[in-house]
């Protein structure tokens, strides 16, 4: 199996940790594969030593245009040269690329040159216009996506809301939904109340405090959007449960200071917390009592997978893919709807028995349906139809 994606975990974003876990449970499943990615930031990961293809540049996470071309180039150059040679000697039988769509492009080439299937996974998508965003991609963006789209063998998505997306620039791709998965011996309940209490101290949390959390990106407009429906329920929330209740925003980005301002402008600066970007956020989701993610727009986010096997009871948008994770162990609401997710949030805080109900079925859900062993499983089934 041969693996495209420009970055790979230790580097952030969700095509990073997935090929990253993806590779990890294919071996532990009988899968051999290679990855072919730029060097990460922090160092490539021991567990990936033996079958990591490492270009010699990295993913630069800021610069222009002229940044951005230049790398772009490198990739496509370095990209295609490392995967022919490397893939060659394996004699992989599939490729598998992640976007963004320039890893499709070297997969295209690549499965080409080696006459094997292409496979790709949209984590995203730069082209058409989303509805939960003001502006879609160049025309450029498009015909690549497109190109890309309609080259693969199958499309694997992350969400079923990139079907649509999907549809109007490859009519006639074949799809298929596997979403992102969670490490579910990393990522559990405290072992004892004594453990989770030394962290809520640790974190300056009074032990009576009932504990709101969001993990995310204040760059991405469609979960800003989500958090200001948060504060304006949360302004519902505090004066309708007689216990203390604290938010945790957990992130860092430009649109965290539109929400400073409105946390300050409802008087809830008492009740909100920014913690920023942080190393350690499953001790945090350990030391809350209640996630919620209600943003306008996710595909499979990994937040609400790591809350999920963490035991959290989660409030979250009826979109995405976060429907079909959550499935009877959460509460479901609509984009905008400010009231309703107020509702949600009293009932949990005022509600321990239930919040204990809805945290088993978290934890329960996460094993059986939601490890990253489960999502190397289906997708090994996709392989096996695609070299037939």
């Amino acid at each position: 199996m041969g693996l495209i994606s420009t970055r790979v975990f230790p580097d952030r974003g969700g095509p990073a940790n997935h090929v990253f876990n993806l590779s990890v449970n294919l071996s532990s499943q009988g899968v051999s594969n290679l990855i072919v990615a730029c060097t990460p930031q922090q160092g490539v990961p021991k567990v990936l030593a033996q079958r990591f293809c490492r270009l010699p540049i990295r993913v630069p996470d800021q610069g222009g245009l002229i940044a951005l071309t230049l790398f772009s180039f490198a990739y496509l150059v370095l990209g295609t040269a490392s995967c022919i040679g490397h893939f060659l000697r394996a004699k992989v039988d599939i490729v598998h690329a992640q976007s963004p769509a320039i890893s499709g492009i070297v997969g295209i080439v690549v499965s080409g040159v080696l006459r094997k299937p292409l496979m790709y996974t949209v984590h995203g998508l730069a082209g058409p216009r989303h509805p939960w965003s003001k502006n879609g991609g160049s025309i450029v963006q498009q015909i690549v996506e497109a190109s890309v789209l309609r080259r693969a063998k199958v499309v694997l998505l992350v969400s079923s809301d990139y079907t649509q997306p999907v549809r109007s620039l490859a009519p006639n791709a074949t799809m298929a939904i596997v979403g992102n998965g969670v490490d579910v011996e990393l990522f559990h309940p405290c072992a004892n109340p004594a453990d989770r209490e030394s962290i809520r101290k640790h974190l300056g949390i009074p032990a009576d405090t009932v504990v709101m959390v969001w993990v995310g990106n204040f760059d991405l407009q469609e979960k800003v959007l989500g958090v200001i429906d948060m504060i304006l329920a949360l302004s519902i929330v505090v004066n309708a449960v007689p216990t203390p209740c604290l938010m945790l925003l957990v992130g860092s980005g430009a649109g965290s200071a539109s929400v400073e301002k409105l946390v300050t402008d409802e008087g809830l600066s008492d009740s909100v917390r920014f913690l920023g970007y942080r190393e350690d956020v499953r001790n945090i989701l350990q030391a809350a009592d209640i996630f919620i993610l209600v943003s306008h727009h996710e595909g499979s986010p990994n937040a609400l997978l790591e809350a999920m096997a963490v035991g959290l009871p989660c409030i979250v948008t009826r979109i995405g893919g976060m429907p079909q994770i959550v499935g009877e162990a959460g509460c479901l609401v609509e984009p905008g709807q400010i009231q309703k997710i107020a509702s949600e949030l009293v009932r949990l805080a005022s509600d321990s028995p239930y919040r204990i109900q809805l945290s088993q079925r978290a934890r329960t859900r996460a094993l059986n349906h939601l490890s990253w062993y489960r999502v190397a499983a289906d997708t090994i089934r996709i392989y096996s139809r695609a070299v037939i």
